[in-house]
């Protein structure tokens, strides 16, 4: 196929976006969608070398299936043994097992099934996942098995009758995109990593292989040229403008995509495509996508991530790019077994080190018990803080689990007391019963994870259930018989709405407790850290450099701020970064946050003791 200058610019773009996005660069907040400019590209080059195939009876299954190995396996591979074996110095053993893990289902290519399934509401963030990254490139493979079959199916078809064929394409297209917009409302998360959400934008690459020779002569080079240049400047301001509490992937997916799909349909190369530095980091694209990532967590694993540090991570990612590049991906890897024998290497390393992980060896033993602390506490404290499965609807929970008689039992002889919201609210439920109990008040709860306690909310069918139960039915009925309504909640995760939306959702809330004359306040905002505290903690305590206000995400500044703004403040206790709190126990085994950002009960304590001596919480 002949070397295309705006196709290589696109894959340029696409990095250049992924890459200050995952930095933290201003004005890249929507540079996420470069992964779909990589879609659409892989989608092209696979329907051009298939159909093409087809016409000239050329195509092979196998010699398809390791040109993509060829391409893709190598330099993965190397990555994920760099990345395992560096770790160890990095990571406590939990994370690492878990890098190792991740390391082995990227391999074999299913690591966005694995992380769609790890990405529980307690699990470890994203942020300690250096090779979260790979989900993209399990999509893509899992693309490039099924397509060629689907393709060789409609062959005859092709061949006969392309306008039918175009028609079947298009079809698939429209139920590919339908299917992503119904599940980004119902499931984010497995819109997000499943190719059946994502397979309609590779698609798309057919419909420009289609259509390219048709627009090639009847539109003329100079039309193709602007358009490639408003398309071009389109894609950097949506990116630069976007709302990053949008829901992705959604209709706003279809800019990148479409605009993608233009420029390498117009297939021309304007000057600005042509420039070295361009085609440069379009050469080394595959690889600086896989490198960045796990340098940037590397360093955020020792709270260095901040813009003054980006300069020295970017250099770093570059020079990583550019050595796998000239010696991985240009090598020319023969159909010798190399590619499996790398391959089977790199799954045994990592399974070595999914048990045995190094780190054991390199922290102390106070020091690993206590980074290792969530993974008891979750066991053994957790269910009875937050009442899980009784009165707090975990990701899994029915609806049905809910036990009303017991969470939402009215006592006509004591005061009321309602507790609602997300896991926030839940992990302070234990603390404020206890409270509350001293004080001869009767305690309710009604809580769900990742459901915003506001008007029909979104999330999860069952746990929707609940909250709207609370608003449409319990509340009505019991207005008069309940004395204050607490409502808490992790604002920061914006569950898909813009600020806009959620400030009208808020305010919609606070007109429903006025208007049925419902005592009301708001729990604020509390710091969430960008890796499991209890690690932070542990490492702190062996390194002088580490400082745990480097580790705090600054998007809890940022919700905290909008809070202030949106809630009265007579309704709002702001439990920012409470200096009065002490984040580690005199024994120094407890920190007050067992992940990172929800408090374990030696947090809540103080919560609650902060809380109830400077307002009035009945």
């Amino acid at each position: 196929m002949k070397f295309r200058y705006d196709i290589n610019a696109l894959r340029a773009l696409a990095v250049i976006l992924v890459v200050f996005y995952h930095f933290n660069i201003p004005y890249f907040i929507g540079g996420y969608s470069g992964v779909d400019i990589f879609f659409v590209i892989s989608g092209y080059l696979m329907s051009k070398i298939i159909l093409k195939g087809f016409s000239t009876d050329t195509f092979s299954f196998i010699d398809f299936y390791f040109r993509r190995a060829k391409r893709i396996v190598p330099a993965l591979v190397i990555l994920v043994l760099f990345t395992v074996l560096i770790g160890n110095f990095f990571f406590f053993p939990t994370i690492e097992s878990k890098t190792a893990e991740y390391g082995i289902s990227s391999i074999f290519f299913i690591s966005n099934i694995v992380y769609y399934y790890n990405s529980g509401y307690f699990d470890l963030s994203s942020k300690t996942n250096a090779l979260l990254h790979t989900w993209s490139l399990s999509v893509e493979w899992q693309f490039y098995l099924i397509y060629p079959i689907l393709l060789f199916v409609l062959k005859t078809i092709y061949h006969k009758n392309r306008m039918i064929f175009q028609c079947i394409i298009i079809s698939l297209i429209i139920i590919g995109f339908s299917s992503m917009l119904y599940m980004s409302n119902k499931n984010p998360s497995f819109s997000f990593y499943s190719l059946t959400s994502r397979y309609w934008e590779m698609l798309i690459g057919c419909l420009i292989v289609l259509n390219e020779e048709y627009i090639e002569k009847n539109i003329s080079i100079k039309i193709r040229k602007i358009i490639s240049l408003i398309c071009f400047v389109i894609i950097i301001y949506f990116v630069a403008t976007k709302n990053d509490s949008l829901l992705w992937p959604g209709i706003y997916t279809l800019i990148p995509v479409i605009c993608t799909a233009l420029i390498i349909v117009s297939n021309v190369s304007i000057s600005i495509f042509k420039l070295r530095l361009i085609q440069y980091m379009g050469k080394i694209s595959y690889s600086l996508y896989l490198w960045h990532w796990v340098i940037f967590v590397l360093f955020s694993s020792i709270g260095f991530e901040n813009l003054e540090y980006v300069p020295l991570i970017l250099l770093l990612s570059l020079l990583m790019a550019h050595l796998s590049y000239s010696y991985i991906e240009k090598y020319d890897f023969k159909f010798n077994k190399s590619i499996i024998y790398l391959s089977i290497s790199g799954i045994l390393i990592s399974t070595i080190f999914y048990f045995y992980p190094i780190s054991k060896f390199v922290y102390g033993e106070k020091e690993l018990k206590l980074a290792d602390f969530a993974k008891d506490y979750k066991k053994h404290q957790m269910i009875k803080q937050f009442k899980t499965g009784e009165c707090f609807l975990y990701s899994k929970s029915k609806y049905e689990d809910y036990k009303k008689n017991v969470c939402l039992e009215i006592d006509k002889k004591r005061k009321n007391v309602l507790l609602i919201g997300d896991s926030h609210a839940a992990h302070l439920s234990y603390s404020l019963n206890k409270y509350y109990k001293k004080n001869n008040i009767n305690f309710l709860q009604a809580t769900t994870s990742y459901c915003f306690p506001i008007i029909n909310p979104r999330g999860r069918e069952e746990n929707v259930k609940l909250v709207n139960y609370i608003f449409s039915d319990f509340v009505p009925k019991n207005n008069k018989k309940i004395d204050l309504v607490i409502i808490s909640a992790n604002w920061k995760d914006m569950q898909g709405y813009t600020y806009y939306e959620l400030k009208n959702k808020i305010g919609e809330l606070i007109k429903y407790f006025e208007d049925k004359k419902l005592n009301y306040i708001f729990l604020g905002q509390t710091e969430t850290y960008k890796f499991p505290f209890p690690e932070i903690i542990a490492k702190k305590q062996i390194f002088s450099f580490i400082k745990e206000e480097n580790f705090i995400s600054k998007n809890t500044l940022e919700t905290r701020d909008f809070l202030l703004k949106t809630i009265p403040k007579d309704k709002y206790i702001d439990l920012y970064k409470i200096k009065s709190i002490k984040h580690l126990s005199k024994d120094k085994k407890t920190p007050y946050i067992f992940d990172d950002n929800h408090f374990t009960t030696f947090g809540t304590e103080q919560i609650v003791e902060f809380i109830s001596s400077k307002y009035n919480i009945l």
